[in-house]
């Protein structure tokens, strides 16, 4: 009796629960069921689609002869109309390892040995890390030329914070195309002033540090002179301004001389930079930071002269390695 009682309650318990379980599987269920329980509504799905779906604007081409429109200073700057490929930077490098004269034509050697570029470039922006170069303040780089300090410090700088002079307009194309390219005018938004005056892109602007490397060691005083008119303006408390001089050498006296120098150059003693320094009420110190050829100094306003105290105190001796 047991035992029929005891399968007689397993049967019920299965009709009345299992099979109704079984039959939703899929092997029991009609092809209408199958196709409505498993397969999504497509044409709701479409819908959803086209609901979440965002338009992206094409990133704008560069063609020969533009410029970014965006309202800055680009006068005179020509681009290419793709950026460099891998295949033509090793090309355009091969050259430069069969024919020193190429060297001089070239982007990286056009204005100071090839050799150096990359070295110059790691050694420009250590200084103005250490020197307290944040992302959020402007640069104004006086002599840009083939951005050896650009390719680095305009990653790091925030949109429109790097400022630029230079009269070789060529240069500046050529590092975009070969070095960080081109798109990162559209990224970063620096700002160009081609000219051999000394003329910022924006003439009231102000700027947290400027930098002049190897540009009055090739200038004669009545150059330099006119340019610290112009350049003064651009400084604040808060500024500092980097800047090299060739102190010795067999090369003709700075005081002495005139106009652009280049490929020359002209020696300047401490004394004379310091004069030059105090005719335009700046206060001036010489920095321990490692140049190969020249030396390094920090010029500041009267009134924040213990900024540029202050670096000659920390700025450190770094010998070439």
């Amino acid at each position: 009796m047991a035992t029929r009682w005891l399968l007689s309650g397993f049967v019920g318990f299965f009709i009345g629960f299992g099979f109704p379980w079984i039959r939703t599987c899929r092997p029991f269920m009609s092809d209408d069921q199958a196709s409505t329980h498993v397969v999504p509504d497509q044409s709701r799905l479409q819908e959803e689609d086209q609901a979440s779906t965002h338009v992206v604007p094409d990133e704008p081409r560069l063609q020969e002869k533009t410029v970014p429109e965006v309202g800055l200073h680009y006068e005179g700057l020509q681009l290419y109309s793709q950026p460099a490929s891998p295949d033509e930077v090793w090309k355009s490098l091969k050259k430069l390892s069969k024919d020193s004269q190429i060297q001089l034509k070239h982007y990286p050697g056009f204005l100071g040995p090839y050799k150096a570029y990359a070295d110059m470039s790691g050694l420009e922006f250590s200084l103005l890390y250490l020197s307290g170069l944040k992302e959020t303040d402007s640069l104004l780089d006086i002599g840009c030329g083939a951005l050896r300090l650009g390719r680095v410090v305009l990653p790091y700088l925030l949109p429109g914070k790097y400022h630029c002079i230079e009269p070789n307009s060529w240069l500046v194309r050529e590092a975009l195309h070969y070095e960080i390219g081109e798109q990162i005018l559209w990224l970063k938004q620096p700002k160009f002033a081609f000219n051999d005056k000394f003329q910022a892109p924006l003439a009231d602007s102000t700027f947290n540090f400027l930098i002049a490397q190897s540009i009055f060691s090739h200038t004669g005083l009545d150059m330099f002179e006119g340019a610290m008119k112009k350049i003064k303006g651009h400084m604040t408390d808060a500024s500092v301004f980097l800047i090299t001089f060739v102190r010795v050498g067999n090369w003709p006296d700075c005081t002495t001389s005139e106009g652009w120098l280049y490929p020359g150059c002209c020696v300047m003693t401490d004394e004379a930079i310091q004069q030059v320094a105090t005719r335009h009420e700046l206060f001036a110190v010489p920095l321990k930071w490692r140049h190969d050829r020249q030396q390094w100094w920090a010029w500041c306003l009267y009134s924040s002269k213990a900024k540029c105290n202050n670096l000659e105190s920390i700025i450190p001796h770094v010998p070439h390695v």
